[in-house]
């Protein structure tokens, strides 16, 4: 295994990441757990892009910063043995624009973070979506650095989730 691999791996796994949402959703939460396909808090128009982004799932964003999202509760939820992807939607705020057909993404060449200068197509300059939400890709583990959040593409169970505060 290469050791880049086994760092990001060592800061991920067996880890804490936060998720906020809306004081109304916390006892659901604590009950039954952060849900995919969960339509609150989103845009329809997000709703339908994220689902085509997703492969036909709508995930879970977790942050690695308790603070990122600056409203609504803060739960702290144990990423162990989760299965982590690319926030794709949070790479738009990295200079990631959307292809025209819809099945990737791809940066303007002066503003290419780093990590990603040896995962584009070096003809098209794009990722697909496949790869970034691919766990453990080169491009979701790109991702997941250069943004500082990730998705999960899988129910979280309530036994995993703690309340930590209010942003």
């Amino acid at each position: 295994m290469k050791l880049s691999k086994i760092l990001f791996e060592s800061s991920v796994v067996d880890s804490f990441w936060y998720h906020t949402t809306s004081p109304e959703n916390v006892e659901s939460i604590m009950a039954n757990g952060l849900k995919i396909n969960s339509a609150k808090g989103k845009s329809r128009g997000s709703l339908d892009w994220m689902k085509e982004a997703y492969g036909g799932v709508i995930p879970i964003f977790l942050s690695k910063d308790s603070g990122r999202y600056k409203n609504g509760i803060v739960l702290k939820v144990d990423v162990s043995g989760l299965s982590m992807v690319a926030d794709i939607p949070g790479l738009i705020d990295f200079g990631g624009l959307l292809t025209d057909d819809g099945n990737g993404m791809w940066f303007e060449e002066e503003s290419t973070p780093e990590e990603f200068w040896d995962i584009v197509d070096p003809r098209s300059g794009e990722i697909d979506f496949t790869e970034l939400r691919t766990t453990g890709s080169s491009a979701s583990e790109a991702a997941i650095k250069v943004t500082g959040t990730c998705a999960v593409m899988e129910d979280i169970s309530p036994d995993r989730i703690k309340v930590v505060g209010k942003v």
